[in-house]
Protein backbone atom coordinates (compact mmCIF):
# COMPACT_ATOMS: atom_id res chain seq x y z
CA UNK A 1 0.00 0.00 0.00
CA UNK A 2 1.38 3.41 -0.89
CA UNK A 3 0.58 7.06 0.80
CA UNK A 4 -1.67 8.89 -1.67
CA UNK A 5 -0.15 12.70 -1.83
CA UNK A 6 -1.90 15.71 -3.13
CA UNK A 7 -0.46 18.56 -4.53
CA UNK A 8 -1.59 21.87 -4.00
CA UNK A 9 -3.87 22.66 -5.96
CA UNK A 10 -5.73 19.56 -5.68
CA UNK A 11 -6.18 19.72 -2.02
CA UNK A 12 -9.96 21.63 -0.83
CA UNK A 13 -9.84 25.08 0.18
CA UNK A 14 -10.85 25.98 3.59
CA UNK A 15 -14.04 27.68 3.77
CA UNK A 16 -13.22 30.49 6.36
CA UNK A 17 -10.19 31.39 5.19
CA UNK A 18 -9.01 29.61 1.69
CA UNK A 19 -6.28 27.62 2.56
CA UNK A 20 -5.88 24.90 0.52
CA UNK A 21 -5.11 21.83 3.24
CA UNK A 22 -6.50 18.72 3.85
CA UNK A 23 -9.73 19.56 5.80
CA UNK A 24 -10.87 18.21 9.41
CA UNK A 25 -14.04 17.36 10.15
CA UNK A 26 -15.39 19.27 12.61
CA UNK A 27 -18.88 18.47 14.17
CA UNK A 28 -21.71 15.89 13.24
CA UNK A 29 -23.23 18.58 10.36
CA UNK A 30 -20.36 17.71 8.12
CA UNK A 31 -18.22 21.36 8.08
CA UNK A 32 -14.95 20.38 7.85
CA UNK A 33 -12.30 23.02 8.00
CA UNK A 34 -8.46 23.48 8.08
CA UNK A 35 -6.43 22.24 11.25
CA UNK A 36 -5.63 26.12 12.08
CA UNK A 37 -9.45 27.50 11.77
CA UNK A 38 -10.68 23.73 13.30
CA UNK A 39 -8.88 24.49 16.42
CA UNK A 40 -9.74 27.85 16.63
CA UNK A 41 -13.45 26.46 16.39
CA UNK A 42 -12.76 24.32 19.23
CA UNK A 43 -10.97 26.74 21.13
CA UNK A 44 -14.58 28.89 20.93
CA UNK A 45 -16.46 25.92 21.83
CA UNK A 46 -14.08 25.22 24.90
CA UNK A 47 -14.32 28.83 25.82
CA UNK A 48 -17.58 28.91 25.76
CA UNK A 49 -18.50 25.75 26.68
CA UNK A 50 -20.23 26.28 30.16
CA UNK A 51 -21.53 30.42 29.08
CA UNK A 52 -23.10 29.67 26.00
CA UNK A 53 -27.04 29.64 25.73
CA UNK A 54 -26.67 27.49 22.52
CA UNK A 55 -26.03 23.74 22.31
CA UNK A 56 -23.16 23.56 19.51
CA UNK A 57 -20.85 26.50 18.73
CA UNK A 58 -21.29 27.03 14.93
CA UNK A 59 -18.92 29.08 12.55
CA UNK A 60 -22.69 30.96 11.97
CA UNK A 61 -23.18 31.50 15.65
CA UNK A 62 -23.07 35.19 16.77
CA UNK A 63 -21.52 36.80 19.51
CA UNK A 64 -24.87 38.00 20.98
CA UNK A 65 -25.89 34.28 20.81
CA UNK A 66 -23.31 33.22 22.99
CA UNK A 67 -24.73 35.54 25.98
CA UNK A 68 -22.10 38.33 25.49
CA UNK A 69 -23.09 41.93 26.19
CA UNK A 70 -20.78 45.18 24.82
CA UNK A 71 -18.45 44.99 27.79
CA UNK A 72 -17.67 40.84 27.27
CA UNK A 73 -17.42 41.25 23.68
CA UNK A 74 -14.73 43.71 24.55
CA UNK A 75 -13.18 41.96 27.20
CA UNK A 76 -13.20 38.69 24.69
CA UNK A 77 -11.46 40.28 21.74
CA UNK A 78 -8.62 41.50 24.55
CA UNK A 79 -7.95 37.81 25.16
CA UNK A 80 -8.23 37.02 21.46
CA UNK A 81 -5.74 39.61 21.07
CA UNK A 82 -3.48 38.76 23.84
CA UNK A 83 -4.09 35.03 23.76
CA UNK A 84 -3.40 34.92 19.72
CA UNK A 85 -0.93 37.89 18.72
CA UNK A 86 -3.00 39.86 16.54
CA UNK A 87 -4.42 43.18 16.87
CA UNK A 88 -8.10 43.83 16.90
CA UNK A 89 -8.65 47.72 15.44
CA UNK A 90 -11.63 49.49 17.00
CA UNK A 91 -13.30 50.08 13.53
CA UNK A 92 -12.99 45.97 13.08
CA UNK A 93 -14.89 44.81 15.94
CA UNK A 94 -17.95 46.29 14.92
CA UNK A 95 -17.67 43.61 11.92
CA UNK A 96 -16.54 40.61 14.17
CA UNK A 97 -20.49 39.08 15.10
CA UNK A 98 -20.08 35.86 14.13
CA UNK A 99 -17.25 32.97 15.40
CA UNK A 100 -17.23 32.91 11.48
CA UNK A 101 -16.29 36.70 11.06
CA UNK A 102 -13.69 36.59 14.54
CA UNK A 103 -11.54 33.62 12.79
CA UNK A 104 -11.50 35.15 9.60
CA UNK A 105 -9.86 38.49 11.26
CA UNK A 106 -7.70 36.23 13.38
CA UNK A 107 -6.29 34.38 10.21
CA UNK A 108 -6.13 37.36 8.02
CA UNK A 109 -4.02 38.84 10.60
CA UNK A 110 -1.38 36.14 10.89
CA UNK A 111 -1.12 35.93 7.24
CA UNK A 112 -0.31 39.79 7.41
CA UNK A 113 2.05 39.68 10.41
CA UNK A 114 4.05 36.10 8.72
CA UNK A 115 3.70 38.41 5.31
Amino acid sequence: MSATSFTSEELPRCPVCGERALLELCDPAGLALCPRCGSLLCWFRRRFARSASVNLIRLETTLAELGADSLDIVEFLMELEEGFGVTIPDDVVERLTTIESVIRHIERSRKEDAA
